[in-house]
């Protein structure tokens, strides 16, 4: 039996087809909505920080701004009642 020359290559392009097509099927949107302002993001820091604490990266300093403040206020309540 004589082995086609050209065989391999079309097997091979078929397979890059049929990745090309799954690809084209996963949705790559790299966006995230922000669960306090709403807003949504397309950019890496904020996404990342949305994924990782539920929040864009203003709105995660504006939470830690307040978290300290109010432990601040608290420290001074202590200290001077």
């Amino acid at each position: 039996m004589e082995k086609k020359k050209g065989g391999g290559c079309v097997i091979f392009l078929l397979v890059i087809f049929i990745l090309a097509g799954i690809g084209s099927l996963i949705d790559v949107d790299n966006s995230e909505k922000c669960d306090v302002c709403g807003r949504t993001y397309t950019n890496s820091d904020d996404v990342s920080s949305i994924k990782l604490k539920g929040m864009c990266e203003p709105c995660y300093e504006d939470y830690e701004f307040r978290k300290e403040l109010k432990e601040e206020l608290k420290k001074y309540e202590e200290r001077n009642s």
